[in-house]
């Protein structure tokens, strides 16, 4: 067994700052297996992790319904297609873009999106 140190707090006003000494931590164990919450898609029985699937209640109140069930995909309004170009930006993007469509294959590499994000010039003094 691997053994962890972790630091025991006697009272709760310690400062993050503050020396601790050796002698108040405590020899602890990390064999503790934590059950991961799981779902099951109301339409196909799938099995899914909560995480995985990416569920809260507040966004599915009826139900949890699998990504390959869902009728209809709605588009993320937060995604880079829709933040602005530049002329840097547009250029390299349809440079990787031809580039990915003249490569041969039986595969389908999909579509590159490219933006700045941001950009400043930095000054030292």
């Amino acid at each position: 067994k691997q053994w962890y140190q972790r630091r025991v707090a006697i009272t709760a006003g310690i400062v993050n700052s503050e020396k601790i000494p050796k002698s108040k931590f405590k020899k602890l164990c990390n064999d503790k297996v934590v059950e991961e919450e799981t779902l099951q898609c109301m339409e196909c029985g799938r099995v899914w992790h909560k995480v995985c699937a990416l569920y809260h209640p507040s966004v599915f109140p009826e139900g949890f319904v699998c990504i390959t069930c869902r009728p209809e995909k709605k588009e993320h309004r937060f995604t880079a297609k829709q933040l602005p170009h530049c002329k840097l930006t547009k250029h390299i993007e349809d440079r990787v873009n031809t580039f990915l469509k003249d490569q041969k294959g039986d595969f389908h590499i999909g579509e590159v999106t490219i933006r700045v994000l941001g950009s400043f010039d930095k000054r030292v003094d």
